[in-house]
């Protein structure tokens, strides 16, 4: 039988294989970083600036901040 990519991707995650969080080799936070953005109170311009804090974009900031990116965290 022959998979397709979709299914390999499922394997992967139900077996923990997944690279996600700090594993992937393109990661540029840590678990720490990440709470910290998760968690920090929202007010006017906070996704800009913790953008430029961690030199990331701000839509990686704002998929962290509505946990749909690191939702393992």
């Amino acid at each position: 039988m022959v998979s397709d990519p979709v299914d390999n991707a499922k394997d992967r995650v139900e077996a923990g294989t997944s690279c996600k969080g700090i594993q992937h080799g393109r990661a540029k936070l840590t678990e720490e970083d990440v709470k910290f953005i998760k968690y920090l109170p929202n007010y006017r311009g906070i996704t800009m600036r913790l953008s430029e804090q961690f030199n990331v974009s701000v839509s990686l900031i704002s998929c962290i901040r509505r946990n749909e990116r690191w939702k393992h965290i």
